[in-house]
């Protein structure tokens, strides 16, 4: 083989490069090879620019040229994103890397093969069917695994698990975070999870990596928080400007008093398979739609969530509650706790034949994304736009479907994240639409 690794491998096969200069191994470094030294399965979510990957393929070649038993007739695979240049720029660097022990290889774009048959390869997040049916994979990387596409996020982590009891890999994931709801964010709140999570913010590498006039000329754009501070979601939306957002997060008390007399919405979206059932109650007080409360509850149990969203009613005494028409369930059971008739179809072919509006004789009002979503859309953004809407900062994850929302062609793109309390939102809206 290629012999130990003596006093310092990253000495042998050349220091990291910043802008030309060589860098030494930071402290934060030393962090995350003692979390790959001694965890199996590691999650490394990280700020952008502190050279995580670099370290990675480094740590990579270490292993293989240094552990000749255990990665004798072994595969390394390095998954990227879904761009095929993304995966032979990965290879080309370690073969750099390679250089620097006088190991050269006249291999594939994607593939490098070494003595003692090891072989390392890189695959894009959309060719998973190729990482299938390898013999002896034995390390497994995913790189900036979050900006795979949603539905190649869980193909890859499907592929990459499903080694487990074949060869027992070791598997490591790395990502600047992207929006909430994706693989990294799930892993991050899954409790039961296997993975040793290393959360490494701009903060680690401040001094190091970073110089702090980069730090403080970064923080000028929206996207800081999600690229160096580990914020899901931050400077990806198209709906809202982030300084509307900005200005629309507040603190406030109200007391019950001025609620009950002011005009108070509650929006429902129910969710009961992949999605959550989201809440949200809004009162208008002094010409600004208000955030009251909103919510989102895992499979809820039908009969106690109807219950609650009755409770609210009673609490707030809301004036209306508007429900995605999609749930006709939801819908009757709210307007049989209110003694409305739940044969609310009859209700809306009457009303249209009156020629009057049927939310105008209903207190539990069907709305249909699909005829209403723009419009919805539309209303909430005019507004956020004109500081007519507030919300306090412990909605936290109302505030970052808002910041990660985003339009096509006026609708809500809901490829990209769930949006169950900001569908609440846009459904609680419609009280206060008064262009309708």
């Amino acid at each position: 083989m290629y012999g130990k690794a003596k006093c310092c491998f990253n000495h042998i096969i050349g220091l990291p490069l910043k802008d030309g200069v060589p860098q030494r191994i930071f402290d934060y470094e030393h962090e995350l090879f003692d979390a790959l030294q001694n965890h199996k399965y590691v999650w490394v979510k990280k700020a952008r620019g502190l050279g995580v990957t670099e370290f990675l393929l480094r740590y990579i070649l270490w292993l293989v040229l240094t552990e000749d038993k255990r990665f004798k007739d072994a595969q390394v695979g390095v998954i990227t994103g879904p761009r095929i240049d993304t995966a032979v720029d990965l290879i080309k660097r370690i073969k750099q890397l390679l250089a620097g022990v006088g190991v050269h290889t006249e291999d594939k774009e994607t593939v490098i093969k070494l003595d003692n048959n090891i072989i390392i390869q890189a695959f894009p997040s959309n060719h998973m069917n190729a990482f299938r049916g390898f013999t002896n994979m034995k390390f497994i990387f995913l790189d900036e695994a979050d900006f795979f596409r949603i539905d190649q996020q869980q193909e890859a982590q499907d592929v990459a698990h499903g080694y487990i009891p074949k060869s027992d890999p070791q598997i490591v994931m790395v990502s600047t975070p992207n929006n909430p709801g994706g693989m990294f964010d799930r892993i991050e709140s899954d409790v039961n999870s296997r993975y040793h999570k290393l959360f490494l913010p701009y903060t680690v590498g401040l001094n190091q990596i970073y110089g702090e006039n980069e730090i403080e000329e970064a923080k000028h754009f929206p996207s800081f928080q999600r690229e160096y501070n580990l914020k899901y979601g931050y400077g990806t939306g198209n709906v809202f400007q982030h300084d509307k957002i900005q200005a629309a997060i507040q603190e406030y008390d109200i007391d019950i008093h001025t609620i009950h007399n002011s005009s108070v919405s509650i929006g429902v979206d129910p969710g009961f398979g992949s999605s959550n059932f989201g809440v949200c109650v809004c009162a208008l007080i002094d010409d600004v739609v208000t955030i009251l409360e909103t919510e989102e509850f895992v499979r809820p149990d039908f009969g106690s969530i109807i219950d609650h969203i009755f409770d609210l009613m009673v609490k707030y005494q809301a004036v209306k509650v508007y429900v995605d028409a999609a749930a006709p369930a939801a819908i009757k059971a709210l307007k049989i706790a209110i003694n409305e008739d739940p044969e609310y179809d009859k209700a809306i072919t009457q009303a249209k034949h009156d020629k009057v509006k049927p939310a105008d004789r209903m207190r539990v009002v069907p709305v249909g994304f699909g005829p209403d979503g723009k419009r919805m859309l539309a209303t909430l953004q005019s507004f956020v736009n004109s500081g007519c809407l507030r919300v306090s900062p412990k909605y936290d994850k109302l505030i970052t479907q808002m910041r990660t929302a985003k339009e096509v062609n006026g609708l809500l793109d809901k490829s990209v994240i769930q949006s169950d309390s900001f569908d609440a939102l846009r459904l609680a809206i419609n009280l206060f639409d008064f262009s309708r």
